[in-house]
């Protein structure tokens, strides 16, 4: 299985080297990954000139596609079984356990999973997603938001949830 890392970028090159930096440097169970960057056709930079393509593929849109567009885009050129979605503004990565990408590759195996989604963590390791519910009222909230154990069962655990980030 074949997983394809996909960061959808707009203008801000720093944020999109830190990021590729930090999933490159983390262990990837073995499986063979190809790193995408999708540049949303950014007023203040052409990040194709500024990736290094033995760091990623980078292409630039001709015109500003959005957030979602950008992200079609990415995925177009993909060619992995699994498609990992990456914020330019993600860090830290380097700090996962080394079984990650089995975690988020086994849940496809395991069930008929089409989305998996990971739990992210604001600067001071407290709970920014751990997935997301809809509340009686039809409002979409985010599961465990701001808990401050990073580690608890309810946040580690694999579960279904109604939408993820």
């Amino acid at each position: 299985m074949k997983l394809s890392v996909i960061i959808p970028a707009y203008n801000d090159v720093e944020g999109v080297l830190t990021a590729l930096n930090s999933l490159r440097a983390l262990n990837m169970g073995g499986y063979p990954v190809e790193y995408i960057v999708q540049d949303d056709a950014s007023p203040e930079r052409d990040l194709t000139n500024l990736i290094p393509p033995e760091i990623a593929s980078t292409q630039r849109n001709e015109n500003n596609l959005g957030f979602g567009g950008n992200c079609n885009a990415g995925a177009a050129r993909a060619n992995g079984d699994v498609l990992f979605f990456v914020n330019q503004d993600v860090y830290g990565v380097r700090e996962w356990s080394d079984y990650w990408a089995n975690m988020l590759i086994g849940g496809f195996d395991e069930a008929q999973v089409g989305i998996v989604g990971s739990r992210l963590l604001f600067p001071n390791a407290s709970i920014q997603n751990a997935g997301g519910l809809i509340d009686a009222l039809g409002q979409p909230f985010h599961r465990n938001l701001g808990w401050s154990n990073p580690h608890h069962p309810d946040v580690m655990t694999p579960c279904a949830v109604t939408w993820t980030t």
